[in-house]
């Protein structure tokens, strides 16, 4: 599992590129097949690292998003299947519902070891957050 834990002036789509490089990083050699996204990581940036990396994206395109390349071919492509399609028909043929599956697992984290942090400073926050993953992780491997 990769994550960054961010301050409250942080957008996570700003760490959208960190956490998928560090993610294939840690998959020694096995490739990320798809990420999925809701949209708000819709961005020509997030769409352009995932087709340079092979990474078939799911990630769902804003309402009445430009079918302007400007610099992403690949977020112009998924606009267009998407307006194509519909929203239904873009979610069926990309399985978008599987994103679910990512949410299920967020709300199991919270409800096991707690969705707020008892560090008050950032650095602290950080080193407790990673430990709860690391908690999390070692349960899901028993």
């Amino acid at each position: 599992m990769e994550f960054r834990v961010t301050g409250c002036k942080t957008a996570d789509i700003k760490k959208f590129p960190a956490i998928v490089k560090g993610a294939a990083k840690k998959r020694s050699g096995k490739n990320i097949a798809k990420v999925y996204a809701d949209a708000a990581y819709d961005s020509r940036v997030n769409f352009k690292l995932l087709d340079n990396m092979g990474i078939e994206s799911a990630i769902k395109v804003r309402k009445g998003s430009s079918t302007k390349a400007r610099g992403s071919p690949a977020r112009r492509r998924e606009v267009l299947l998407s307006k194509k399609l519909g929203y239904e028909g873009w979610k069926d043929i990309k399985q978008y519902g599987r994103r679910w599956l990512v949410e299920i697992a967020f709300s199991v984290f919270k409800r096991v070891l707690g969705e707020e942090l008892s560090s008050r400073k950032f650095s602290a926050q950080k080193t407790e957050a990673a430990f709860k993953v690391l908690l999390y992780n070692k349960f899901m491997t028993v």
